[in-house]
């Protein structure tokens, strides 16, 4: 009889499978899809706000945006640059048997086309929309020039 002889690339590969944990796999597996439900969860908390609309009227840009169920004492608008960041909390409320909106922070900000004047920063919460108002600086702003007739 003819002894075996096996490859060493051979032996690897049985190696591989013999040394194989299932429950070390199931565990890569889980830690996976942990991340995968976290991930998920941000998209719906980014439910809380939908995209904002942003105005550019003569003065100033105006940022509005929606935040259902947001209280006032729960929302922090920061002008920073040309950037506004709104942070906003929505909690549960007592007495709820069942919820449609998803429950915590969110954090939403959004670059506007010029230069601002963070100082000239307004913020008002009507209802369920947020509007941000970011003055522009005086020698930007737009100018109406009339147009004459010369006789």
């Amino acid at each position: 009889m003819l002894p075996l002889l096996v490859r060493e690339d051979h032996r690897a590969e049985r190696d591989r499978w013999t040394d194989w944990d299932p429950w070390a796999e199931l565990d890569r597996l889980e830690q996976r899809l942990a991340g995968t439900w976290r991930s998920m969860r941000d998209l719906l908390a980014a439910e809380v706000a939908q995209a904002p609309a942003v105005v550019d009227d003569d003065d100033a840009y105006v940022v509005r945006m929606d935040v259902p169920g947001v209280r006032r004492r729960d929302v922090e608008v920061e002008v920073a640059g040309r950037r506004v960041v709104v942070r906003a909390e929505r909690t549960a409320r007592r007495g709820w048997l069942r919820r449609r909106r998803h429950v915590g922070t969110y954090r939403f900000d959004v670059t506007l086309p010029g230069p601002v004047d963070p100082d000239g920063a307004t913020a008002t919460l009507d209802g369920d929309v947020l509007t941000v108002r970011v003055a522009k600086p005086a020698g930007l702003r737009r100018r109406h020039v009339p147009v004459r007739t010369q006789r």
